[in-house]
């Protein structure tokens, strides 16, 4: 049986800290948490970081107490002015809001406790029998404002997930490279 986890890459040109303190400490659930400085040069102010959280929450876990841990650290990074992007499989089906009332009370939550919710479509597709089922497992939340943001769904084979991709725009740090970071591979045709 495969299993899940939180991880977290990150370029060796960018300066960042591990933050343990963020933790969520809810059982069946792995989460880690980076600020990353986006300036070497400026002061250190809310500005000028951004914390990244990588949550992977076990299927069938209970949602309420990790509806409370999340919305608490939401609220206390909004509190301290942080710039803050989550994402992760959390296995809570957003397909489901206004159908399922403790899922729907968790997108609520997140809304009010304000970040947006960038991915809403399916994440996940399987076939089950003679049919498909779809879900949207995988989330991305933030509180940076929509124009600044690109979320993308990007489909692939090698998970029954589809990965998600977070394009921040208009972050001004010259440390940042100017090309690719990584290329993926096709393997060759046979000719």
């Amino acid at each position: 049986m495969a299993s899940g986890g939180a991880g977290v890459f990150v370029s060796t040109c960018l300066e960042y800290e591990v933050r343990t303190d963020l933790q969520l400490h809810v059982d069946r659930c792995e989460d880690i948490w980076i600020n990353i400085k986006l300036n070497k040069r400026a002061q250190k102010c809310a500005d000028n970081e951004l914390i990244i959280g990588v949550v992977y929450r076990h299927p069938g876990s209970q949602i309420k107490e990790f509806e409370e841990k999340i919305c608490q650290t939401i609220s206390s990074l909004i509190e301290l002015k942080n710039n803050f992007v989550i994402m992760g499989d959390i296995n809570i089906n957003f397909q489901k809001v206004n159908l399922v009332q403790n899922i729907t009370d968790y997108y609520n939550n997140l809304q009010s406790s304000g970040c947006l919710s960038l991915i809403n479509r399916a994440t996940r597709v399987v076939r089950r029998g003679s049919k498909w089922q779809t879900s949207c497992l995988d989330h991305i939340y933030t509180n940076i404002n929509s124009d600044k943001t690109d979320a993308y769904i990007i489909t692939s084979d090698i998970s029954d997930h589809y990965s998600t991709l977070l394009k921040l725009n208009d972050v001004r740090n010259s440390y940042i490279p100017k090309y690719d970071i990584f290329v993926r591979k096709k393997n060759p045709q046979p000719g």
